[in-house]
């Protein structure tokens, strides 16, 4: 019981430790009520606030078309990013009515449980509480974390971030260890999934070359491991399944504009000043800080006496670093379907992993062969509060520069082009969801409404490209849109709509039309009254995504009840032992 009772005090004090470090992390921002804006922070916080009316107003998280945000269009982002994840965001805007301090909230949840997750994982790994501890804090303050949430505003790439720990412990188990806990891979996939589709695909991807490679020498397991690796692929398209469907019915039949860097594919690629001389002012305007350099470093001068797992995982690092970097030949790819990443830099995520997982253990080499004991009970909190401090001064570091060069949002200077980089506060806030005619988001419309952008942003019903009235919004609840226009002349028309196929069912005057697809890739309608014109737009319940819905709840129901017989297996065995110990 006296065992129990401090394990279970250990546990309460270490997460509130990361509780307290989370705080820390945001603090620099949140004491000043601000948002330093950058990156995709426009673009994530709209999907925030759309998600926010769907839930005020009882509008569907899985069928969402952007009504009330992205400029009113009906644009189809909310589908082709994942939801699940962003609830917490959700849940504070909600609760809170400061929506900067949500905000800040929701990134405090996330961080908390980056440094859950790495410590479990690591703990789970190898047993050593030490090294998982330090694990945790050196990826939950890494660099190129910092810079998605701070800098990039990559919020979907930053929540994956935080599952990324389970993945790595899956594929460790599957490969390497016990294949009877694929669970771990399970879960961190689907909650990546959940979080950035991109970033799931280019795990994927590189867990496939892991397996090719260790299954080779390991022919004797083939078989099983291999079987394990599927069922964990079956089972997180299962668990994931209704979000996976949503995506590809609003590609299907469509042509739509997706992000892309083809022009600077080469050019965005680090260069070795990146790598190698600015990552020393720590600074979160660079991808790499300090700890990008050291740990490498310091890992090379003792890689002799290394264990052959983490000479393996640094072979890992070097070749994450190089082809993040204009050391690989990307410009031989500028043409070819891997402009989907974007950047190549994004291969950083597993550096940023590897990096604190190799980090994690010089620390803890470093203790084990310590004979001065004194010295390294102090030496240890010290390095972690190192480790923290380095976090932190990155952070002061860049709301430094960000002060001297951003100005304060207001309705003037904000309207002139991008709206990110400004600061905002609560009292400006609801600038970022303003209808900013200069800079008209259009990822995931279809190609041909591109051009039509500006006409589209002021709700202008048109034919063949000429305005014949303008389209207000007046509700967006149950998943039904309703608004009004006056229209010029009768005849066609088309709305400021855009078409990803027949989602909807359109009421004009009360009474139910059908409608097509214009040339400008928007609703088009037969006939539209000269005057005033009352119009609703319900989203069709389609019939699949109910199915894969529950298909979906049922796989996670089942996943659930397969872990706790799991776990009332292992606490069984526990009870026997200690009753046949104590018979003795």
């Amino acid at each position: 019981m006296t065992v129990s009772w401090q394990r279970a005090r250990n546990l309460v004090m270490l997460n509130l430790l990361f509780i307290l470090l989370a705080v820390i992390s945001v603090f620099v921002f949140f004491k000043g009520g601000t948002i330093y804006g950058g990156g995709d922070l426009t673009f994530h916080i709209n999907r925030i606030e759309e998600l926010v009316n769907a839930v005020k107003n009882h509008n569907s998280f899985l069928t969402l078309f952007s009504f009330t945000t992205f400029n009113a269009v009906g644009s189809a982002n909310q589908l082709c990013y994942p939801n699940l994840t962003l609830s917490p965001f959700v849940l504070f805007r909600l609760l809170l009515k400061n929506p900067i301090t949500a905000y800040y909230c929701g990134v405090i949840f996330y961080t908390y449980l980056t440094f859950a997750c790495g410590y479990f994982s690591l703990k789970r790994f190898n047993g050593k509480t030490r090294q998982a501890i330090t694990f945790a804090l050196l990826y939950g303050f890494s660099h190129y974390r910092l810079v998605d949430i701070f800098t990039r505003f990559d919020l979907g790439e930053w929540l994956a971030l935080t599952f990324l720990p389970l993945v790595f412990l899956g594929v460790y188990e599957v490969l390497f260890r016990d294949y009877h806990k694929w669970y771990y891979l399970v879960l961190g996939m689907t909650l990546i999934i959940y979080s950035h589709i991109l970033t799931f695909v280019l795990t994927a991807g590189l867990i496939v070359l892991l397996a090719c490679v260790s299954l080779g020498w390991r022919k004797k397991e083939l078989l099983p491991r291999s079987g394990a690796l599927l069922g964990a692929g079956a089972t997180t398209l299962l668990l994931s399944a209704v979000e996976l469907y949503q995506i590809i019915i609003v590609y299907h039949g469509n042509v739509l504009y997706t992000p892309n860097n083809k022009a600077g594919f080469w050019s965005s690629a680090l260069g070795l000043h990146e790598v190698f001389e600015l990552p020393w002012a720590n600074n979160i305007a660079n991808y790499m800080g300090i700890l990008s350099l050291l740990i490498p470093l310091l890992f090379l001068l003792c890689i002799r006496r290394a264990k052959l797992f983490y000479k393996l995982c640094y072979g890992l690092l070097l070749l994450s670093l190089i082809v993040s970097s204009k050391l690989f030949p990307w410009f031989l790819f500028k043409n070819t379907p891997l402009t989907v990443i974007q950047f190549p830099w994004r291969f950083l995520l597993y550096f940023t992993f590897l990096n604190a997982l190799i980090g994690s253990q010089l620390l803890e080499a470093f203790w084990e062969h310590t004979k001065i004991r004194r010295f390294a009970k102090l030496g240890y909190p010290l390095c972690l509060l190192l480790i923290v401090i380095l976090g932190v001064t990155s952070l002061r570091n860049f709301k430094q520069l960000e002060s001297s060069n951003q100005v304060v949002a207001n309705p003037q200077n904000i309207s002139h082009g991008w709206p990110a980089y400004h600061i905002f506060n609560a009292d400006n806030y609801k600038l970022l969801l303003k209808n900013n005619l200069n800079f008209i988001y259009v990822d995931y419309w279809p190609q041909e409404s591109i051009t039509q952008a500006r006409s589209l942003a002021q709700k202008e019903v048109t034919r063949r490209g000429t305005g014949i009235g303008k389209l207000t919004w007046t509700s967006f609840e149950n998943d039904v849109v309703t608004g009004s226009f006056t229209s010029k002349v009768s005849g066609s028309g088309a709305l400021p709509v855009l078409y990803y196929g027949q989602q909807y069912e359109i009421s004009l005057n009360g009474k139910v039309v059908a409608y097509t697809a214009s040339k400008q890739g928007t609703l088009q309608l037969k006939e539209i009254h000269a005057g005033q014109n009352k119009i609703s737009l319900k989203i069709k319940t389609n019939p699949l995504v109910t199915v894969f819905k529950i298909i979906s709840i049922c796989g996670w129901i089942g996943l659930c009840l397969f872990l706790s017989l799991q776990w009332l297996k292992r606490s069984a065995k526990s009870v026997n032992a200690g009753f046949i110990n104590f018979k003795e």
